[in-house]
């Protein structure tokens, strides 16, 4: 096979934007409701209800952070799943923050909670550092289940106290996240379910970012990061906590031409090979890793080469590394806890896609399409301005000025999903055929 050229992958540029095509459609009363059903639930109910329930939790909230793909503009399925960050402040004058055997983990070491601070806020302090005190152990370090039970406790009491015409909602419990399970009904739609994911996170200053060889910010006027109350490992050390610098990458990804797109292509290149145990974060990061080493050029390239390119590094890195380091410790391997066999056959599996399509460059890209079976004959209906507009409107409500406590949750939005994939043409049908019988060679 003679040696491909960078523009011999432009031939997948237009199959790869028919794979990405979906029929998303933004209709103007679906996204009225859904403002009003998140606005009443979170910002008019929810954070007030817990405010109310419990004084401790008005003490040390600051604000809802978004999270997660929707926010990143990096959702390539129906938006029915919200991921939010509920920012918490510990009311301490002498606090610690240590790294531990579990690189990508640190411990919350209180020495001393400042009595002024919870003065300000609270009636009864001494109460309320008796109830901070409990979240500690004997040398105190906060513990990571006593924090997730409180929360869950707070949201439970709250979720008593208030109701909402034609909304029900039910909670449950996944790893870190409190999970509200919402079920509504939105004019000339009928019946929805959505769900809100808030996970409780400690935010710090970069005064106690975590020590080297933790990589410093990249953004240093970006001045919070966080601790997530995730454990390491099966058996956990209950006062370990998950280092966190979602507000440094989402500013990294930033203005990256085809990047974006890219990764939308792997995540739904995953789903449709069910890689499940392939998450969209470890993704996201060998995206990170290559950002360090190219420049922004370099993703104005073609979609098609990029895509090649980074189902390559895919291969480097699951095949050959046998390892995702976390981008901010790269002691710990993301996927340090599938097994060594599931990491190499994915590896090989990429590796025979990466085969498969070059072998067929430049004459038949469409052997691509056998890749993301269901995905090639959808029709497109994207309106890209408008969810354009709906993310930059989500950015600029998460970055209030410093010092200012944000109680709202600004603009919400989803997107109304309808995708109906018909029969396929017998022409189409004959080259997924024979695509399959190639790629089986």
């Amino acid at each position: 096979m003679a040696a491909l050229n960078t523009r011999d992958y432009h031939r997948l540029d237009s199959v790869l934007r028919e794979i990405t095509s979906s029929s998303i459609s933004l209709k103007g009363d679906e996204i009225r409701a859904y403002n009003k059903h998140l606005t009443e639930i979170l910002k008019l109910k929810m954070i007030p209800a817990m405010e109310n329930v419990d004084p401790l939790f008005k003490c040390l909230y600051k604000r809802l952070m978004y999270s997660g793909s929707y926010y990143e503009n990096l959702k390539i399925s129906k938006p029915n799943e919200f991921d939010l960050n509920m920012e918490l402040e510990i009311p301490a004058s002498d606090i610690q923050v240590l790294t531990t055997r579990h690189n990508g983990f640190v411990q919350v070491k209180v020495n001393q909670f400042d009595p002024n601070k919870l003065k300000r806020c609270l009636r009864n302090y001494a109460d309320g550092e008796k109830r901070l005190k409990r979240w500690l152990d004997d040398g105190g370090l906060l513990k990571r289940e006593h924090v997730l039970k409180w929360m869950q406790g707070v949201v439970d009491k709250a979720l008593q106290t208030f109701q909402i015409n034609d909304i029900m909602i039910r909670r449950s419990t996944s790893g870190p996240a409190i999970t509200l399970n919402i079920t509504s009904r939105v004019p000339g739609t009928g019946r929805v379910e959505f769900s809100i994911d808030l996970v409780p996170v400690f935010i710090f200053g970069t005064e106690h970012w975590p020590k080297p060889p933790v990589r410093r910010p990249v953004y240093p006027s970006l001045v919070t990061w966080c601790v997530v109350p995730k454990a390491p490992g099966y058996v956990p050390p209950e006062t370990h906590w998950r280092i966190s610098f979602y507000d440094q990458e989402r500013r990294m990804m930033t203005g990256y031409g085809a990047m974006k797109h890219i990764i939308k292509l792997m995540k739904l290149l995953r789903d449709c090979q069910k890689w499940d145990c392939l998450s969209s974060y470890y993704i996201k990061t060998v995206f990170l890793w290559e950002m360090e080493k190219t420049d922004r050029q370099f993703w104005q390239q073609s979609i098609g080469f990029l895509f090649v390119h980074m189902l390559k590094r895919f291969v480097y890195h699951l095949k050959e590394m046998k390892s995702i380091p976390f981008y901010w410790d790269s002691r710990h391997s993301l996927i340090s806890g599938l097994r060594p066999d599931t990491i190499i056959n994915i590896g090989n599996r990429i590796d025979q896609v990466v085969r498969n399509i070059e072998r067929n460059l430049p004459d038949n890209p469409d052997v691509v399409k056998i890749y993301f079976p269901g995905h090639n004959r959808q029709v497109a209906a994207v309106n890209q301005s408008l969810l354009s507009g709906l993310i930059e409107s989500l950015a600029s409500t998460n970055h209030p000025q410093q010092g200012q406590r944000q109680e709202g949750l600004g603009v919400w939005a989803t997107v109304g999903i309808g995708a109906a994939v018909g029969i396929a043409a017998l022409g189409a049908g004959l080259l997924f055929n024979l695509g399959r019988r190639q790629a089986n060679n």
